[in-house]
């Protein structure tokens, strides 16, 4: 999604569409959720609860805090590190979580060329 953004930003600002890119920031956790569909005969929505969810929306929070565009869990780390570059971001405490939780930035795919690793945030 950052890679297709970066070419989307930078064929708009050729255009003259935009002045300043777009940014977008994602928080990624690894866990079991509750998906499905809730709610009532009136009111029905399709949605993911649970506090593996939660923590994924705190942590893309994090991401205007810490200023890198896709943060992850310590967990969701462990997993992709055979295949992506990531690197400790923060010791933060977490609205929901009674420890601090270790998060990282996701760098991008391991042995991807420049033009497709992450970059900082303008914040």
């Amino acid at each position: 999604m950052q890679v297709a953004l970066s070419q989307l930003n930078a064929r708009w600002q050729a255009e003259g569409r935009l002045e300043r890119g777009l940014e977008i920031g994602i928080g990624i956790n690894s866990g079991d959720v509750f998906v499905g569909l809730l709610g009532s005969a009136q009111r029905i929505k399709y949605t993911v609860i649970g506090d593996n969810a939660n923590l994924a929306s705190r942590l893309q929070d994090q991401t205007k805090i810490v200023g890198w565009p896709i943060l992850v869990s310590e967990r969701t780390a462990e997993l992709v590190k055979g295949e992506f570059e990531v690197e400790f971001a923060a010791l933060q405490a977490i609205r929901g979580k009674s420890q601090p939780v270790r998060i990282y930035k996701v760098l991008g795919r391991k042995g991807a060329p420049p033009d497709e690793q992450l970059q900082a945030l303008e914040t």
